[in-house]
């Protein structure tokens, strides 16, 4: 390859170079004589004999002769060099200058060439081609690698002294440099690092290359390099402290990776240190796609340009730091707060800035330069401390920075914060100390303030830590950005199993320990930042340490529950930062709600049974079971009935109130005509109203259908259409209305249910207590009149439950316009598929066109017979089962289209006897009537869809018009 430093002297003749002269000028001009000519037949003897390299080529380049000499430069063999062309060992460079010569008649060209030696080294080969007149070349050879070498080291080491000079910055210097080496080394790109000692990291300053797109791996990967050593090059250079040529392969590592991709971009590279002194400032680093050894020489050459460089940066960086604090110096006397000072501690004068003594409040000329007007100004309480500070800076080197009192021209003192440094001469004797002046009056009086803050803080710190660690609840902070706990009061860790630190290293500690039922809850909760500021309420389960009482019964030792409330802490813009929560054991509550609901359902049970014989008996004597009754009798059980009826609401009101309140109540919502429950409850009334003489008519009616459970809503119309009977006078109306209304907010339809009264109204100051519990309004003060106090409260929460509104408009006198409404489905129905339209059912053509056949499961003699007779008066054949295990003989033998089951059995339970008997109903189940006292059965049922239930007591007319369902179809049986 053509040597780049020659390209302008290309066939250019001209003087040898002087090592050739001193080598073959002198044997060339003896035997060549003045005309240039070889004698044909002497040629080759003077060829063999020639004591420098000589070969002799043939038009086409060819190389026909070469004598040892010249075979010995490249450390070829004859063979091997004889017969092949100039070009395979010089380049195509070689080609073209003899096809130039050739072209031109140009007759003697002195020319550098690179070539490689047997070894793969490159060699700069001097050649000095004649042209011959036979057409061959004879080319004269000098291996002249070292002194080019020689002369390389020293252009490149005067090319670094004068970038050196004049550069003006070092990454300019650094650039030049970097591109000039990569030039003269034959190096197809370089880069320089800065060591940062603080990160451990060398930082890429400088990249040059010819064509930046070629090398994007290296310029990636070389951008910040950590320092150590297993992170391989350039780390262990950087330690060794010293210029190294690198042969790269594919088990270096490279910029801490191994078998690196850059190993199979570059096969060499050479990297040395910049040196400050002893001390590392970064690498400069070169690479190349071919193998480049360098010699000591050129290893020694960098590692003084190292230096050479490294004494630069220092200069220019000592320079670029005296310029800013120059700067700085200048900023703080012309553009500072602070005043100057500066003391000649020879002279004892003193230099005081303008803005020194405006501080003080004095112009520039009351006061004198000199150290008397300190120590004049200084506070005597403050001045043996100050000048204290500054002995022990001038003799022990101390920092000099105190804060003192100085008076003002007003007579007042001001604080003042004081900076300052000693300068020593060359004897170490200091004689002179410069420094700063700042007003810190505001701020002292600022720290005042806030030392007294702080001490408050303290104190509320303190109270609020006494109180968390003392309380029995349990009182936490969450934050909402890290998701983690940031404290929890000592009672965690009596309520948990896990310690408070657990707490705040994993906030899974707290989340494994809740209920897994509850879990969800519990984390929506911690994670929503939209709780109210009111707070929210939760109640969950932790699997924790067993309480002090623990109660085995109910397995308390394993389970535990806790309220709590939770309530957001906002930023300065209103966002919610974090979550406080506190929460106490409500254990004993629970179990308290437990026992009670026990003791409701026994209740239920246990009042329920005979009331329902006693309905059911009363019923029959009304509807003349023993025949004709005379009106007396008739009279008198009607009494009876009615207050048997008024007992069994009380009941069933009592224990709605307690679903209610327990959350427990459960909707059986359907698509029903509005119009036709009104008609229904009316009806119902009609002889309630009848007795009142109070007529009962319907005002307005639009046939529209609402999303409601129908008996829920006729027992809300129920409460409301007799409560206006009976306060509505003698003689006059009630007025029940349905109407549809179009929700303003939204596109949802609402139907609004109204009743009025012509009763005397209710007073202002009552309305607020209507909806309430065991709420007795003194609309009629007397005891006819009197209630339970349950009705309106029942009816509210019933209406809430169905996401509708309830209200009350009335005037003293006036009587009072109660209203509430529901939602419309309308076109949401297609989307409800559980919902069924409500259809209206009367027995008209609903029973069997044949005796069904009825199995009765009741342990109650009383309500077995009164069952049994009310249903054989309807046409029904009947069979009584007092057991489950006497139902399971009957069922095994005979076939039944409907059984009546009572739950609480002597040997069973009938929800058990049900799934039993439907598990052998392969083909048609039998439908099943559940009769219970209790409110909720609380058993699963394998056929739901084949189950109804109705709660004891009950009355005739619901029994029939489940039996017509289940068991009329078009007329036959199911």
């Amino acid at each position: 390859m053509e040597d780049s430093t020659d390209q302008k002297k290309k066939l250019q003749p001209g003087t040898f170079d002087r090592s050739f002269e001193e080598t073959s000028e002198r044997s060339f001009k003896e035997s060549f004589k003045e005309s240039g000519e070889v004698p044909v037949l002497d040629f080759k003897t003077f060829c063999e004999t020639a004591p420098m390299p000589l070969a002799v080529v043939d038009r086409e380049g060819r190389i026909i002769f070469a004598n040892r000499a010249d075979q010995a430069i490249l450390g070829l063999s004859e063979d091997s060099y004889i017969g092949s062309k100039l070009s395979d060992h010089y380049g195509e460079a070689a080609s073209e200058t003899l096809e130039t010569m050739e072209r031109e008649s140009i007759a003697e060209v002195n020319q550098v060439f690179q070539a490689n030696d047997e070894k793969g080294s490159k060699r700069s080969i001097l050649l000095r081609i004649c042209k011959q007149q036979q057409g061959r070349f004879v080319i004269f050879v000098a291996d002249v690698t070292e002194e080019r070498r020689s002369a390389l080291l020293r252009d490149l080491q005067y090319e670094t002294t004068m970038l050196l000079v004049g550069a003006g910055s070092i990454s300019q210097a650094l650039s030049q440099l970097t591109e000039r080496i990569k030039l003269l080394l034959d190096y197809d790109c370089g880069l320089v690092w800065k060591a940062d000692e603080k990160s451990n990291r060398l930082d890429r300053v400088v990249f040059v290359a010819d064509e930046r797109e070629e090398h994007e791996y290296l310029l990636a990967r070389s951008v910040s390099i950590p320092m150590i050593i297993g992170a391989g090059f350039p780390a262990t250079s950087w330690f060794s402290g010293k210029c190294e040529n690198l042969s790269l392969s594919r088990n270096s590592t490279i910029f801490n990776e191994t078998d690196s991709r850059l190993a199979r971009n570059y096969k060499s590279a050479l990297v040395f240190p910049i040196n400050i002194g002893k001390k590392s400032w970064g690498l400069m680093a070169f690479f190349s796609a071919e193998l480049i050894k360098q010699n000591e020489d050129v290893i020694s050459v960098l590692n003084s340009i190292g230096l050479q460089i490294g004494q630069f940066v220092d200069r220019i960086e000592a320079n670029e730091a005296y310029l800013k604090a120059q700067e700085r110096y200048y900023v703080a006397i012309t553009g500072s707060n602070d005043g100057i000072w500066d003391w000649d501690l020879l002279s004892n004068e003193v230099f005081y800035s303008s803005r020194y003594k405006e501080q003080l409040g004095f112009e520039e000329t009351e006061l004198e330069d000199n150290f008397d007007t300190f120590r004049s100004l200084c506070h005597p309480e403050d001045y043996p401390r100050v000048m204290d500070e500054v002995q022990n800076h001038i003799e022990r080197k101390t920092p000099y920075d105190v804060e003192f009192r100085m008076m003002t021209k007003a007579g007042q003192y001001k604080w003042i914060s004081a900076r300052g440094q000693a300068i020593w001469n060359s004897m170490g004797r200091p004689v002179r100390m410069a420094g700063s002046h700042r007003d810190i009056d505001q701020l002292k009086a600022a720290e005042q303030e806030r030392l007294d803050y702080e001490r408050k803080i303290q104190a509320s710190e303190a109270m609020f830590r006494q109180l968390a660690e003392n309380i029995k609840e349990v009182f936490w902070i969450f934050d909402l950005e890290s998701r983690s706990f940031l404290y929890a009061s000592p009672a965690y860790e009596e309520f948990f199993k896990g310690t408070c630190q657990d707490l705040y290293r994993d906030p899974e500690t707290f989340y494994s320990e809740v209920h897994p039922e509850d879990l969800d809850r519990v984390q929506a909760t911690l994670q929503d930042p939209n709780i109210a500021d009111t707070g929210k309420d939760i109640e969950f389960r932790i699997k924790g340490r067993p309480p002090e009482r623990a109660l085995p019964e109910i397995g308390l030792e394993s389970q535990r529950w806790l309220w709590s409330r939770v309530f957001p802490v906002k930023s300065e813009n209103g966002k919610t930062i974090r979550l406080c929560g506190i929460a106490h054991d409500i254990t004993e509550k629970k179990e308290v709600e437990r026992r009670v609901g026990e003791f409701y359902a026994t209740v239920s049970h246990e009042l329920r049974t005979p009331l329902t014989a006693i309905r059911a008996a009363l019923g029959l004597i009304e509807g003349g079971l023993e025949g004709g009754n005379n009106q007396e009798t008739i009279d008198y059980t009607t009494v009876a009935r009615e207050n048997c009826d008024r007992l069994i609401r009380l009941i069933n009101d009592i224990l709605d109130i307690r679903k209610l309140e327990a959350k427990k109540l459960e909707l059986k919502t359907s698509v029903v005509n509005a119009v036709d429950i009104v008609l229904h409850t009316i009806e119902s009334l009609k002889a309630y109203s009848e007795q009142r003489s109070v007529k009962v008519l319907l005002e307005k009616a639009e046939p529209v259908d609402c999303l409601a459970d129908r008996d829920r809503l006729i027992q809300i119309l129920t409460n409301l259409i007799s409560n206006a009977i009976k306060f509505t006078p003698q003689g006059s109306q009630v007025l029940v209305g349905v109407i549809l209304l179009q929700d303003e907010n939204n596109d949802m339809q609402k139907v609004k249910f109204s009743v009025k009264d012509q009763g005397p109204g209710i007073k202002e100051n009552e309305k607020g207590e209507l909806f309430g519990l065991f709420q007795q309004l003194s609309r009629l003060e007397n005891e006819e009149n009197t209630g339970s106090g349950l009705g309106l409260a029942i009816s509210k929460a019933l209406v809430e439950e169905m996401q509708g509104e309830i209200g009350v408009e009335s005037k003293t006198g006036e009587g009072a316009h109660f209203w509430f409404t529901i939602p419309r489905p309308g076109s949401m129905t297609k989307n409800l598929p559980d919902l069924v339209k409500e259809q209206s059912i009367t027995l008209t053509n609903t029973l069997p066109c044949e005796p069904a056949r009825l199995l009765i499961l009741e342990d109650s003699d009383s309500i077995a017979m009164l069952l049994k007779a009310f249903l054989g008066r309807k046409g029904f054949q009947t069979k009584r089962a007092a057991s489950v295990a006497q139902a399971k003989d009957y069922a095994t033998s005979e076939h039944f289209d409907l059984i009546f089951a009572d739950i609480h059995l002597p040997d069973g339970n009938g929800i058990d006897f049900i799934n039993w008997l439907h598990a052998r109903q392969s083909d048609l189940a039998t439908p099943v009537v559940v009769l219970s006292g209790a409110e909720n059965p609380g058993h699963s049922i394998n056929n739901p869809h084949l189950i109804d239930y109705v709660r004891k007591p009950f009355d005739g007319e619901s029994l029939l018009k489940i039996l017509a369902a289940r068991l009329y179809r078009g007329g036959r049986l199911r």
